[in-house]
């Protein structure tokens, strides 16, 4: 077998190989899976397993989520006068997608009937610890649109 050389030395052949070599002798490098954590939609603590993981896209974009965020005290408290409201709501998006990760939002029990997800692929999600399909950044215009209906719905 021919040994391939560059200016900066051997090519390695592959980084998989040496890395499951590294687990093999030295354990697995990647932290474990925490086993509690906090509803992201309400802030109840909970065991992963008895929640839900559902992507970002999935909890942003559901009218059910925005309509329990605008009920919040601290949200209602807020005088908003008619001419405001468009600014309000796309304030109140923009610090939710500012704060807003790519990953999937765990979600309990409870406020599960809040949103449109397949039930079995989240909870193996949350058993396991892995990202549901298609987690990435939601779509800002799709997550305002959301967020001014359920804002118009409350405000009648």
């Amino acid at each position: 077998m021919r040994r391939r050389f560059t200016s900066f030395g051997r090519i390695p052949r592959t980084k998989s190989k040496k890395m499951s070599i590294f687990n093999k002798l030295f354990g697995r490098t990647e932290p474990p899976i925490p086993t509690t954590g906090k509803c992201d939609a309400c802030g109840t603590a909970m065991s992963r397993s008895d929640g839900y993981i559902i992507t970002a896209t999935q909890a942003l974009t559901a009218p059910g989520y925005w309509e329990h965020f605008f009920k919040r005290k601290e949200i209602k408290e807020q005088t908003v006068r008619d001419s405001d409201e468009d600014k309000f709501v796309s304030l109140a998006v923009m610090s939710m997608m500012f704060s807003s990760r790519s990953t999937g939002w765990l979600i309990c029990e409870q406020c599960s009937s809040r949103f449109t997800f397949d039930r079995d692929a989240a909870k193996q999600c949350a058993q396991s610890g892995r990202q549901p399909r298609g987690s990435g950044r939601p779509n800002i215009e799709d997550v305002t649109a959301a967020a001014k209906s359920a804002w118009q719905k409350l405000r009648r």
